[in-house]
């Protein structure tokens, strides 16, 4: 079993750095203009869990509001090199980095 000691100094040592700043971060996602918020947080080095069901129970009518807030979402995710996946029925995760993928 590897302990999280030598996992995290056998990461950082491959990714030249010493002290990471990684941040996790929660979000109820409501509403479309929370989208910038997320891509905000993303940027700034955040890995997020999102919850989303109150998000499709306010706009479940709407099927190509629904996919567009989430291409965007996984689209900004990409740019910066990261991925997103649903780990649930209704949460996301996101994360801008290189070395964290979902498959």
């Amino acid at each position: 079993m590897l302990s999280e000691n030598n996992i995290s100094q056998k990461n950082l040592h491959q990714m030249g750095k010493k002290d990471p700043d990684v941040k996790i971060a929660k979000h109820q996602l409501t509403d479309q203009s929370e989208l910038d918020v997320l891509e905000e947080k993303l940027k700034m080095g955040r890995i997020l869990f999102v919850k989303t069901k109150e998000f499709f129970a306010r706009h479940e009518d709407n099927i190509v509001l629904l996919k567009d807030s989430f291409n965007r979402l996984r689209e900004t995710c990409e740019k910066l090199g990261g991925s997103m996946a649903r780990v649930d029925e209704d949460i996301l995760v996101l994360s801008p980095f290189k070395n964290v993928q979902f498959y």
